[in-house]
């Protein structure tokens, strides 16, 4: 994902190599601008997105802020990729696939 990317907080902190504590000032202070830190449970993301803080990274440099799917765009896709079947073009949502889209620059198809 070119523009930045959606991962759990757990993940987040293995990939800037950062403490847990650190993460943990993050969430309760501010972010670096290419980081930004929300909860699943107040955006009313799916299960069981609901129940993790995740952080969307961008490039150092890009702001965070200027994400290309929010969390919640992000966990309903994730959420509908993984619970359905989808054999051909015809099977994706278009909502979906443009979220795909937008998020992987890729286009959506089996």
């Amino acid at each position: 994902c070119p523009d930045g990317v959606w991962m759990t907080e757990e993940d987040a902190i293995k990939h800037l190599r950062i403490e847990a504590e650190v993460m943990k000032i993050y969430k309760n202070c501010s972010c670096p601008l290419n980081i930004h830190i929300e909860h699943g449970r107040y955006v009313r993301a799916p299960t069981p997105y609901s129940q993790f803080h995740f952080a969307y990274i961008s490039q150092t440099g890009n702001a965070a802020s200027l994400m290309t799917i929010s969390l919640i765009k992000w966990s309903r896709m994730c959420d509908y990729f993984s619970n359905n079947i989808i054999q051909t073009d015809d099977d994706v949502d278009m909502t979906y696939r443009r979220h795909f889209t937008d998020y992987t620059t890729l286009p959506a198809t089996p």
